[in-house]
């Protein structure tokens, strides 16, 4: 089985959410692209110790490491990791909603899959799943959510919601992530 497989059956044993969604539209919707490369310049490999910055040449090979690999990088001080600059509580909780392996290697597609749980699981973030998944029409909580999650993503007034801490700065603009959300809305629910 693929770990998109294992993600998908976990989420509907779990009741998480019906279908847990393809990775295609996140990536054509232009979402995904917005947070990695706002949060790591779209590098896989990223790394930082506590400040936004502070490892510009990441941990090499990083994305042919596994799950607890990265636990022990973790451990060992590192901050967030990877394309998405997981913090370690925000890893470890998806990897355990989504089922992953100790052994599973945290390759492009697999940190993609987790950032797709963040965003449409609707444990963490729930309004901007159910914004996704048509039960709400609520943009404005559907981009907290966003922002909340990523310091990347600007809010209303064009900052990071985490402005200041830990050199956090907001690169994509509060428009671009609304219309990443409604384009990948309408991809989402047109095939419902």
């Amino acid at each position: 089985p693929t770990s998109e497989s294992i993600a998908r059956s976990t989420a509907v044993m779990y009741g998480r959410t019906a279908n847990l969604p393809v990775r295609p539209a996140f990536e054509q919707s232009g979402l995904l692209p917005l947070i990695r490369g706002g949060e790591a310049g779209g590098n896989y490999n990223a790394a930082n110790r506590g400040f936004a910055g502070d490892t510009p040449e990441g941990i090499v090979n990083l994305d042919t490491l596994t799950v607890a690999n990265w636990n022990s990088f973790y451990a060992t001080g590192y901050n967030a990791l990877g394309a998405y600059q997981l913090i370690r509580s925000t890893f470890q909780g998806a990897v355990k909603r989504l089922g992953l392996a100790r052994d599973t290697i945290m390759d492009k597609k697999t940190q993609d899959l987790i950032a797709i749980e963040l965003i449409a699981g609707g444990v963490k973030r729930p309004a901007l799943s159910a914004y996704l998944n048509g039960k709400s029409d609520d943009l404005d909580a559907a981009v907290k959510g966003l922002y909340r999650e990523w310091a990347a993503i600007a809010t209303e007034t064009g900052n990071s919601e985490y402005d200041g801490l830990a050199g956090n700065a907001a690169n994509v603009s509060n428009d671009e992530a609304r219309e990443a959300l409604q384009q990948l809305r309408q991809m989402l629910t047109s095939t419902q």
